[in-house]
């Protein structure tokens, strides 16, 4: 059970990541249309 909650976690941190990085280039992609 501890692992899958560490296994969670580190989903959790990694979709963050991809999420603000996508959100980024949207944003950048708007500003610049």
């Amino acid at each position: 059970m501890k692992n899958n909650m560490n296994l969670f976690k580190f989903i959790q941190k990694y979709l963050n990541k991809l999420y603000y990085y996508y959100y980024n280039e949207i944003i950048s992609n708007i500003n610049t249309i």
